[in-house]
Formats: C-alpha cells, structure tokens, sequence
C-alpha cells in the first residue's frame, strides 16, 4: 500500500472451489463484526458475491487495512477479486482534512495584498499537517501485516494461489 493506505492493493486469486463453498469455508474461520472476543483471528462476512474481512485487533485503529472482494465463479472454480486499504470513508476524511488545509493555505496567500498574516496562523496549519501525517503514519505502522495476515487467510481458507492481476487503475 502507498500513500498511508490511500490507494488500494490489489489482488486476483483463483480457488478451485464453488462461490458457494468459498463463502461458507470464509464464514467458518471468521468471527462476525459484533463478536468482541471470538476464537478466529480474522472478523468479517462472506455471501455467494462478496468478502468484507479484517484481522480482529484490540485497540482501536481507523487506519486498519480493510479487505474487500469479489466472489466471482470461473471456469474449474472462484476468482477472487481483492482491494485492501483503509475504509472508503476513512480517504474522504482524509482527503477533506488535507484539502482544507491547503485551502486555508492558498486562501490566505490571495487574500487581501498587504495584509499582514500572523505567525500563528502558519504554526497552526503546520501543526494541523504535522498531526495528520503523523496520525496516518502511525496507525499505518500499527497494521503494516495486517495485509499479509489476510491474504494469506485467504489462501489457506479457499485453497486460492495467486494470478496476474487484470485491474488496472
């Protein structure tokens, strides 16, 4: 993953088993979202079409890496479609909060000529960009394998081995 999760990892496996076996093979290893302690390691959902998954941690973490899938049947067995990143939520959150940060910047440097801008304003959206960064690094170094960690549960659980990924963009 780059750019702190932002942009998604993306991968194709192939499972010689149906959608249908996939999906309750997945549900037998996972526990569901509302289970707080559970016995499996990985937390989420699958149906005949989709997998939501995440390794089960116990502190909190927005920027925990997110598995989601598509189920879809081949011949001789399942592709699985995968993207893992932080939530589609969390990139808008995040995108917003750098963006304001930047409008702030630029409004301020076309604002009224002459005007004088105090220090405090600068430190303040250094300190605004300097929390951000160092928020999204962090807990981005708190789930560095997490990826690993699912999509090696998933090729155990289906019996998937890796493909050339088609996805583009």
């Amino acid at each position: 993953m780059t750019l702190g999760g932002l942009i998604d990892s993306k991968y194709v496996l192939h499972s010689p088993l149906s959608k249908q076996e996939c999906a309750r093979r997945l549900n037998e290893k996972m526990d569901r979202w509302w289970m707080i302690f559970g016995p499996n390691r990985i937390i989420g959902h699958a149906s005949s079409g989709r997998l939501v998954a995440r390794v089960r941690i116990y502190y909190g973490n927005s920027f925990q890496t997110l598995l989601r899938a598509r189920l879809l049947d081949v011949d001789k067995g399942t592709s699985l479609t995968c993207r893992l990143g932080i939530r589609p939520a969390l990139k808008i959150f995040v995108v917003c909060w750098f963006g304001f940060l930047l409008l702030a910047a630029v409004s301020n440097f076309f604002s009224m000529p002459g005007a004088a801008t105090s220090w405090k304003f600068y430190l303040g959206l250094a300190a605004m960009t300097g929390f951000g960064v160092g928020l999204i690094a962090f807990c981005r170094w708190l789930a560095r394998d997490e990826e690993a960690k699912l999509v090696e549960f998933l090729r155990a659980t289906v019996e998937a081995s890796e493909r050339p990924s088609p996805i583009v963009g």
